[in-house]
Parts: C-alpha cells; structure tokens; sequence
C-alpha cells in the first residue's frame, strides 16, 4: 500500500508537471484553431511525454518494448477520450458554475482552470488505476 502511494504521488507529480506544459500549449493553440482542436493537440503531446516520464515514476528507467506501448497506447487514449468527454461536455456545468464565482476568478483563466480540473477528475477516475493495474503492473521488476 506503501508503495501504491508513493507512486500515486509521484505519478500526480510528473503528470501535473506536463498538465501545466500542456495547458501552456492549448493556450497558445487557442489563438489559431477552435478550443476543442488546440485541446486535443495538448493531450496527445501530453501522451508522448507521459510515455517517458511515467517509466521512470513505475520502473525508474524507460523500457520500450512492444506489450508495453501498446498497453501505454491503449490506457492513454482512454484517458486521452475521457480528459476530452470531461472537458466537451462538462464544460457547459463548468461556465454555469463559473457565473456564481465569477468574480474571484479572472475570466483569462477561465478556460485553463477548466483544463486543469478536467484532468484532474481523469486522473483520479481513469488514469491513475489504468496506470497502476493495467499499464505497468506486468512489467513491474
């Protein structure tokens, strides 16, 4: 269980660490493409390097092999969807929420605050068990 935590911890870490690089990527899209575009360009740099950084966190060094991208493949583009679905279509109860506190919270990060809470809830919902008991648990030393 100790070790579950730590990892979880650290998984957050590094996953939070790129959230912020991929926010700082949608942002900058948003000015060239429509918000739903930019967003999915985000995550799948986002996924590329999470392929790298998550190896560390699981097995303190980067394997590739063939089994283990494709499960990295297959977990993340379910995460990818999820963080997606999340932010579509939450998004609508997000700006109902964002009108009752609107004025602590300046309208510019509207938008990113979203991103950041849609990836949490994936995280917590999604990406940390399929990281943990589909994605590297096999490949655990």
């Amino acid at each position: 269980m100790k070790e579950t935590h730590k990892e979880a911890v650290l998984s957050a870490l590094v996953g939070g660490v790129l959230v912020v690089l991929y926010l700082a990527i949608a942002n900058f899209l948003d000015r060239f493409m429509s918000i739903n575009q930019s967003n999915m360009i985000g995550l799948i740099i986002d996924f590329l390097l999470n392929l790298i950084a998550q190896q560390y966190v699981f097995y303190g060094e980067v394997k590739f092999h063939k089994e283990l991208l494709w499960r990295f493949f297959v977990g993340n583009s379910i995460t990818m969807a999820g963080t997606q679905v999340i932010f579509v279509y939450g998004k609508k109860y997000y700006d109902e929420l964002f009108e009752k506190v609107k004025h602590y919270i300046h309208p510019k990060y509207k938008l990113s605050i979203w991103r950041y809470l849609s990836n949490v809830l994936t995280f917590f919902l999604l990406t940390f068990p399929l990281r943990k008991y589909y994605i590297f648990s096999k490949f655990k030393k």
